[in-house]
């Protein structure tokens, strides 16, 4: 009996309603202070109602860009508002189909977090250039062999 606009605002609250991991805020803090970041995403998640917006410079959607990953042309969407060449863009996910091969088919490097340590499978070809546990371990690699 509620209103439709009741019941939408109901489930994007828990949408949004995320637990990060212990490592994610820690790292990207550490990031942001050296790169620009762009978040994209398939679903709807509003990165101010999770607390996390202040991170990124961009944020690029797919209900926004009329495509969803993996397809390649909304890894270029993000490179395109960042103002900077795939190439030198390190793509960081967590799904190796929709993240990974996504951002790889589209020239972008790419960082796993493979917070379980599975192995790459070996169906979708070529593997990340970085396979890391947590985020910590992606700051740490940006602080070692970054460049601005």
């Amino acid at each position: 009996d509620a209103p439709v606009e009741a019941l939408w605002e109901i489930y994007f609250a828990a949408r949004n309603r995320v637990e990060l991991y212990p490592d994610s805020l820690p790292a990207l803090e550490r990031i942001t202070t050296r790169w620009p970041l762009a978040s994209l995403t398939n679903g709807n998640a509003d990165l101010r109602r999770i607390g996390i917006h202040a991170h990124f410079a961009h944020h690029v959607c797919a209900r926004d860009s009329g495509v969803a990953k993996p397809d390649p042309r909304i890894f270029l969407a993000a490179a395109e508002r960042l103002g900077v060449p795939p190439g030198q863009i390190l793509h960081v996910g967590d799904d190796p189909a929709i993240d990974m091969a996504g951002a790889r088919d589209a020239g972008l490097r790419t960082a796993w977090i493979n917070r379980a340590g599975l192995p790459w499978p070996a169906e979708l070809g070529v593997a990340p250039e970085l396979d890391l546990r947590d985020m910590t371990e992606l700051a740490d690699w940006l602080d070692a062999h970054g460049a601005r």
